[in-house]
């Protein structure tokens, strides 16, 4: 999965493949978001606010897991 890189105090990068949106935190950890559509990820990454697009259409909306590792390092996860 391919970063995108985005403008935000608090999110450093979001990836999207087949469903599948990973976010990457500036604190390092990562988690991937299931079943998002993908207009919900171009809004977020096209946002003025990251930040705030993630809390109104992404937080509490899909389902998610913490990853161990970096989803954009090019490593098999394993969760």
């Amino acid at each position: 999965m391919q970063p995108t890189y985005v403008s935000s105090s608090n999110i450093d990068a979001v990836g999207y493949s087949l469903g599948a949106m990973c976010v990457r935190f500036k604190n390092g950890s990562s988690y991937k978001y299931s079943k998002v559509p993908y207009h919900v990820y171009s809004k977020l990454v096209s946002a003025e606010s990251v930040g705030q697009e993630f809390h109104r259409s992404v937080r509490g909306k899909f389902e998610y897991e913490k990853l161990v590792q970096d989803p954009f390092s090019g490593e098999r996860q394993n969760v």
